[in-house]
């Protein structure tokens, strides 16, 4: 059942499904959609949008990494080599530097946008909407802006709980009995905190592991964010604040 309650994926498998049953849409082929992501987690949602609206998607990747300690050649991660390899566009994100430093106020200092592709005065007369799933970037106010619609992100737990990083390792090891997923706005100045576009539950079977909950909740989560971009402007004006604590969060 959905639920609505006032973005860090960590998926150890992938898992495809349709995406039938969503209704009517309101047009998502005339919606233009940056895509931020990274890993296979991130794959699964790209996956997702691409099967709904197929060329209307363009991708923003980290750079080809080493991966190993050993490793002498530069590799591409998953959401990289799905693109070149399917002929989507691939833009550049810049190398990663150390993580952004809390400020006053409990936010992040600004990031740059130096390296950042496309530049954000290019992306309003391209993209209507960024779109956010395992990116591992805070992303810079001017990108963020710079989207006429914004942000969204997708986020494995019923924000605000579980903010941050390994929200579906916290939820097993705090007993849960439920947990979910979050589509948000992306927030320029904390981590997981925007508005709530869409909040569904899922329970936790006493028997669930790490691998098969992560899946389950990425299979969701990609229905969710896929009929959330198929139905924005309802999705927004019904949007709610988070509420600013969550007393049963550890």
């Amino acid at each position: 059942h959905r639920r609505r309650r006032r973005g860090h994926w960590q998926w150890h498998r992938r898992r495809r499904r349709g995406l039938g049953g969503q209704g009517e849409r309101e047009g998502f082929g005339v919606m233009r959609v940056l895509f931020f992501g990274s890993d296979a987690a991130s794959l699964v949602a790209l996956r997702g949008l691409l099967r709904a609206a197929p060329g209307t998607i363009e991708v923003v990747c980290p750079p080809p990494a080493r991966v190993g300690r050993r490793a002498r050649e530069l590799t591409p991660g998953p959401v990289r080599a799905f693109a070149a390899a399917e002929g989507i566009r691939i833009h550049d994100a810049p190398p990663r530097g150390p993580p952004p430093r809390r400020v006053a106020g409990g936010g992040l200092e600004e990031p740059s946008v130096l390296g950042w592709s496309p530049a954000p005065e290019l992306i309003a007369d391209r993209f209507d909407l960024g779109v956010v799933v395992s990116f591992g970037y805070f992303l810079p106010r001017a990108i963020i802006e710079a989207f006429p619609r914004g942000a969204i992100n997708l986020h494995p737990s019923l924000l605000p709980q579980y903010r941050g990083a390994a929200p579906i390792q916290r939820s097993l090891i705090n007993g849960d009995k439920e947990t979910g997923v979050s589509v948000i706005a992306v927030d320029p100045i904390k981590f997981d905190s925007g508005d709530v576009l869409r909040q569904v539950s899922e329970r936790i079977d006493p028997l669930d592991t790490y691998s098969s909950l992560s899946e389950r909740l990425l299979a969701r989560g990609t229905e969710e964010l896929v009929d959330v971009v198929a139905n924005f402007e309802s999705a927004w004006a019904a949007r709610t604040p988070q509420q600013s604590q969550f007393h049963g969060a550890a």
